[in-house]
């Protein structure tokens, strides 16, 4: 938007969270971007050729401050996939994932307070990113801590090569904004809209 332009990162994380809260979003909406989604799993899942889809894991998350619900699609992608949640340790250090089955995992809250699982670590193939805003060639703004950015570079290091999609509403979609050489981008973003597919 035009009075954004030259706007900082914390100003648009200030903007652009604002106007999520604000927002609400309607059933065919969400419905729209989870089957955008869905979609998009299916097809990484075929040119990937993995012989059983319980091992090829998928990263989730419990949704804050009116982020994408793709939780509540869990039950559904667990007939298919393998699924995860985000666990931050420390602040300052990449992410765990612990393995999640909605009928058998405990959650408990992690050091940031968020939901996470009790089940045994694992390491996903795709991660899903919450989206404070993003643009089109992948670059993401997240509420500035920088562990997504700290997990990426972590398995980038391990040579463990993980799909990011990110997901967000339309309306999170920005001009360009400043980024740093920490900062590394995602490969899709699914809105209620469209398949984006970055860089």
């Amino acid at each position: 938007m035009p009075e954004l332009l030259g706007a900082s990162k914390k100003e648009l994380r200030k903007t652009y969270l604002n106007r999520r809260v604000q927002r609400s979003f309607s059933g065919h909406e969400n419905a729209s971007l989870f089957n955008l989604l869905q979609k998009l799993l299916q097809n990484t899942y075929s040119q990937a050729k993995t012989e059983d889809t319980k091992r090829f894991c998928v990263a989730l998350y419990v949704p804050i401050e009116k982020e994408v619900d793709v939780f509540c699609c869990a039950e559904k992608l667990e007939k298919e996939y393998q699924l995860c949640l985000p666990k931050t340790v420390h602040k300052n250090t990449a992410l765990v994932f612990n393995a999640y089955r909605s009928a058998e995992t405990l959650l408990e809250k992690d050091s940031f307070g968020i939901l996470t699982a009790c089940g045994k670590e694992i390491t996903p193939d795709i991660i899903i990113v919450p989206l404070v805003a993003f643009c089109r060639n992948g670059h993401r703004i997240g509420y500035g801590a920088g562990m997504y950015d700290r997990t990426f570079e972590s398995y980038e290091k391990l040579g463990k090569k993980v799909l990011k999609i990110g997901v967000a509403y339309a309306f999170q979609e920005c001009e360009a904004f400043e980024t740093n050489k920490h900062d590394i981008q995602l490969d899709y973003v699914v809105t209620e809209k469209e398949i984006i597919e970055c860089r």
